[in-house]
């Protein structure tokens, strides 16, 4: 607080006086109020805070005594300076047993002191006050710590013991004042306290852990830190010990020492065994790309002739046959047609299990999927005598972007098995927004009137290879593959499918899957009025087909028969890359696998011969068994600019070579 801020009372009957009082002390920077009556004073003391007071020994209404005792019963206690014109030594004395600060007279000269001695007992009573806080201060965290706090000469008397001793050693404050010494230190640590004793007096402050008896006899482990004081001369004069208890941390440093050598025996257990895994891990690994690469071979080389089969059977049925041979040539198509779509299962079944399937993202017209679906499926049920229905709600969005294929392939596999398994009735495909009310987020239902399935089988019917029951499969065929297949694909779409059926009341599956709603205007469609380009040019093409199956090739020859194009013919990539550099032709054929040199490094050597002799680039379609994830993509990457999959159809093959050609 500042000296302008500094309020004393002048207590003083004679008024000349007690104004000449006021003028020195404001003129020294006190705010003064000046009182002529004890009871005065004493009642605007109740009401206002002083910082000292001044007052007279002689007052007409009394001694200024009740006015001292409550100056010091303030908190904190206001300075009283006595002013009395009497030199009465027992006067003096009385009043600084009462509690007055000082003592002036009223001699020659006394104004001038008066200021000094204001200010001279304001500042002794501040640092009274802050003494006792800091005392009161200390003793209270002392008090409240859980920590010993130990006060001590260097001779070794103690002055000080918190009361936390107690709790710590058992011991009350006075009981370890006086059994305080190296007796009760453990007499294995006796040697290693007394150095540190020895060398806190160079150190200043040191620390050491020790075990101490308690009051019960026990021993306990002991954490002091020593800090030695110096007085203002700089000479050593004090040593102030903080002690706890670290019995239960000496105790779990123990345990911890234990566990780690525990820990250490396991973790060198878990290296063996994560040695192990790794190991395993590896084998699986080998073990996937085995399988992968044994289903890449099986599919090339199962694709292979059943190019050729399907094929001959599409060309036998377009020649002269009596019905007996038509029946027997469909039966072979159905039965090779059945024997591809397993085919296509199991490569799905492994794409999906190995994380492979990676979903489009393309813009799709929901009507459009579900449309091509019903069409799809209404000749079979139309020959069972069943009805086939599907309904959107107004409320689900029709233009989204997602993955159509593989919608389209989960509701064929329900809508299909709904058809299989129905004998009367109805199946039904409804479609609405799902309850979670996010856009896109949509729940399909197919729902049958068939023959139902078994609670206990409801689950397992997802699993592969797996059928409600073994004699389902006798009697409706199927392979089990499809549901599991539906599951895992609904899931890839953020959703799930479920199943809800009772023998012989039906089945229902129900399944989600998660679209981005499509807010791009619908693009025109724009109806080209230029000439049609003939099928046939007047120019025949020239074609290189690079084919190592001689199977392939004539059925290759049999598709193009009826067309105007001039075909030849090689059996492996290095005939292909040695006849192009030869020759100029239209479009190339390329086989991939295939002897001597494979499709893909044909490709590339025949496009790096274009770059060479800056020829124009030729259009190269694959034409492959290889149908697996990524096989298109490394078909683009070597120079390909079409990917057709074996087995194709008569249709598929000349719809592609015209596209190329002439569009």
């Amino acid at each position: 607080m500042s000296e302008a801020e500094t309020t004393v009372m002048v207590v003083e009957d004679d008024e000349s006086t007690a104004e000449l009082e006021r003028r020195c002390l404001s003129r020294a920077g006190f705010l003064v109020h000046t009182v002529y009556r004890v009871n005065a004073a004493v009642a605007l003391l109740k009401e206002q805070r002083f910082h000292a007071i001044v007052v007279d020994y002689n007052l007409p209404d009394g001694e200024p005594w009740p006015l001292i005792e409550a100056a010091n019963l303030k908190i904190p206690r206001i300075p009283v300076i006595m002013v009395t014109a009497q030199g009465s030594e027992g006067v003096a004395v009385e009043a600084l047993h009462r509690g007055v600060s000082d003592y002036v007279m009223k001699a020659e000269g006394f104004l001038r002191e008066l200021p000094k001695a204001v200010q001279r007992v304001i500042e002794a009573a501040t640092a009274e006050q802050s003494l006792l806080l800091s005392d009161k201060l200390f003793q209270v965290i002392a008090g409240n710590l859980s920590d010993v706090i130990l006060i001590a000469d260097l001779q070794g008397g103690v002055a000080y013991v918190s009361s936390a001793c107690q709790s710590v050693l058992g011991y009350q404050p006075h009981e370890l004042k006086a059994a305080l010494g190296l007796d009760l230190v453990h007499p294995d640590d006796r040697e290693p306290v007394c150095a540190v004793l020895a060398a806190i007096a160079h150190r200043g402050q040191s620390s050491l852990i020790y075990r101490c008896r308690a009051k019960d006899g026990e021993f306990r482990w002991i954490e002091s830190n020593l800090n030695l004081f110096r007085n203002s001369a700089n000479a050593a004069s004090e040593l102030i010990v903080i002690s706890r208890d670290v019995t239960e941390r000496k105790n779990a440093e123990e345990e911890i020492k234990k566990l780690n050598t525990l820990l250490e025996i396991r973790l060198l257990e878990l290296r063996n065994a994560s040695e192990a895994l790794v190991s395993a891990r590896q084998r699986a690994d080998d073990a996937n790309r085995a399988k992968s690469d044994f289903l890449a071979a099986m599919s090339h080389e199962i694709r292979t002739p059943m190019n050729a089969i399907l094929g001959m059977g599409d060309l036998l049925k377009e020649t002269q046959l009596d019905p007996v041979q038509r029946e027997y040539v469909d039966r072979c198509r159905r039965a090779s047609s059945n024997l591809l779509s397993l085919i296509n299962d199991i490569l799905d079944l492994s794409k999906i299990e190995s994380g492979r399937v990676e979903l489009e993202q393309f813009p799709f017209d929901l009507e459009d999927v579900v449309a091509k679906t019903i069409d799809l499926l209404a000749p079979k049920a139309h020959v069972k005598g069943i009805g086939l229905s599907s309904s959107i709600s107004p409320q689900a969005p029709l233009r989204l972007i997602g993955d159509p294929v593989r919608l389209q392939q989960i509701l064929v596999n329900l809508i299909g098995n709904a058809v299989k398994f129905t004998e009367r009735g109805q199946v039904a495909l409804t479609v609405a927004p799902h309850q979670s009310g996010q856009p896109g987020h949509l729940r399909f239902e197919v729902a049958d009137t068939g023959i139902g399935i078994p609670a206990s089988k409801l689950e397992t019917i997802f699993d592969n290879f797996t059928q409600a029951e073994s004699s389902t499969t006798r009697r409706f065929g199927g392979t089990g593959l499809g549901l599991g297949i539906a599951r895992k694909l609904a899931q890839c779409m953020q959703g799930n499918l479920s199943v809800r059926s009772a023998v012989g009341e039906g089945s229902t599956f129900s399944f989600d899957a998660i679209f981005v709603v499509n807010h791009q205007p619908e693009p025109l469609r724009l109806v080209a009025v230029a000439a049609h380009r003939p099928a046939n040019p007047a120019t025949r093409a020239k074609i290189l087909i690079a084919e190592d199956s001689d199977d392939n090739r004539f059925l290759v020859e049999a598709y193009l028969s009826d067309e105007s194009f001039d075909l030849r013919f090689v059996e492996n990539g290095q005939e292909a890359l040695h006849l192009f550099e030869q020759e100029t032709f239209d479009l190339v054929l390329m086989d991939v696998q295939m002897p001597v040199m494979d499709g893909l490094i044909a490709t590339e050597s025949i496009r790096a011969f274009e770059r060479q002799h800056t020829r124009a680039r030729t259009p190269i379609l694959a034409l492959t068994a290889d149908a697996l994830v990524g096989d298109a993509e490394r078909s683009q990457a070597a120079g390909c600019d079409g990917h057709i999959a074996k087995p194709v159809s008569k249709e598929e093959l000349v719809s592609a070579i015209h596209n190329t050609l002439f569009h």
